[in-house]
């Protein structure tokens, strides 16, 4: 990343890999939270398919860790003021 500003995203995006890539986004997994209390972060301990394979006996429910954003702003070649970051998250 070259400027102060980063795009940042959460798991539930879809964007393709080479998007990610070319624009050095940071996505963040967010916490699938199943209603036993099992807890997995999306597309890293458990896949779009795991979900849905449970589905419709378990329906999840999610939240975004909030270490992750840290762990994300650390990782980047560049640190940058958390104001400066844009956020995308799904509509709807």
């Amino acid at each position: 990343m070259k400027g102060k500003v980063a795009i940042v995203t959460d798991s539930t995006c879809d964007l393709d890999q080479e998007v990610i890539r070319e624009y050095d986004i940071r996505v963040l997994p967010l916490k699938v939270i199943y209603p036993n209390n099992e807890e997995y972060l999306d597309r890293t301990e458990t896949s779009p398919r795991q979900i849905y394979e449970r589905m419709p006996e378990e329906i999840p429910s999610t939240s975004l860790p909030r270490h992750k954003l840290w762990s994300c702003l650390k990782s980047s070649r560049q640190m940058v003021l958390l104001m400066s970051f844009l956020f995308i998250f799904p509509a709807g």
